[in-house]
Order: C-alpha cells, then sequence, then structure tokens
C-alpha cells in the first residue's frame, strides 16, 4: 500500500508542474488508462506549490506569486499582478469562489486571497490584462491550494 501511495504523490506532482508549466494552456493527452490515473490522482490529493517555479507570463504580464497554499495557520496570501502600463486586471475565477474554496479580492495591483467556508480544495483564478481599448494584452494564472478544513 505505501508503495501506491508514493506514484499517486509522485504522479500527482508530476500533475501540478506539468499544469504550472502550461499556465498558457495545455493540449490534452490521448485518454489511456495511465492518463486516467493521473487525472484521479491530481484531484484527489491536494499538491503543495513548488516554492522555486519561476512563474510563467504571457505579453509581459505576470502575477506573484503563481501558486498559493491556504492553510489553518495562514488564511490569506497576496498575490501582485504586472502588466503594460495602462492595462487594468480582471480576475475570471474558475471555481474558486463559486465551489467556497477561495475568495479574491483587489486592491490596487494587489489581490488578497482568503481560505474559502468550504474548506478544502483546489482551484485556479486567471488574471487577464485588459488596454484602454478593451484589448487583451495577456494573462497569468495563480493555482489556490486550500487545505484548511472549513473556515468557521
Amino acid at each position: 500500500m505505501t508503495g501506491v501511495k508514493h506514484v499517486r504523490g509522485s504522479i500527482a506532482t508530476l500533475a501540478f508542474v506539468g499544469t504550472l508549466a502550461g499556465c498558457g494552456g495545455a493540449a490534452m493527452a490521448p485518454s489511456t488508462p495511465s492518463n486516467a490515473l493521473l487525472s484521479a490522482a491530481s484531484q484527489v490529493q491536494p499538491v503543495a506549490p513548488v516554492s522555486d517555479t519561476k512563474c510563467p507570463s504571457q505579453k509581459g504580464v505576470s502575477v506573484n506569486p503563481c501558486a498559493v497554499t491556504l492553510t489553518a495557520a495562514k488564511r490569506e496570501a497576496t498575490v501582485t499582478t504586472k502588466g503594460p502600463k495602462g492595462g487594468t486586471f480582471t480576475v475570471i475565477d474558475t471555481g474558486c469562489k463559486t465551489r467556497l474554496i477561495a475568495t479574491i479580492k483587489r486592491v490596487g495591483n494587489t489581490y488578497h486571497i482568503s481560505a474559502g467556508a468550504h474548506g478544502k480544495g483546489e482551484c485556479v483564478a486567471t488574471f487577464v490584462d485588459f488596454s484602454h481599448a478593451k484589448k487583451r494584452l495577456g494573462a497569468a494564472k495563480v493555482i489556490i491550494v486550500n487545505e484548511v478544513d472549513k473556515v468557521h
């Protein structure tokens, strides 16, 4: 059983690194039994963000840090966006708020991420920078891992 846990942990780690490396969008591999295991392992077991990972940027648009872990001891995190001058960021929340995993509040070019009421889970928030003419300048993603059991 220990060998299975080790394999699942390794697969989940690879899934996270692959997700982070492909933040700009990744191609899907054909469905195979090993891909199904990879998908299942990455959904079942939360993976802590890799601290030394360089955050990807798209056309000068970035967010730092690009992965945060919320814990009982650290229920909040702050991320900072960076982009061309004159742009306006919009957050596209892919389930963080609706699944009660985390909330994101803007304060200038800084965003405060707080643990949601549901507790444990993972989600991704995309920060899109638009020009004053509403042209998309670029985007950056933040992977949020909430390890808090429940927020009271």
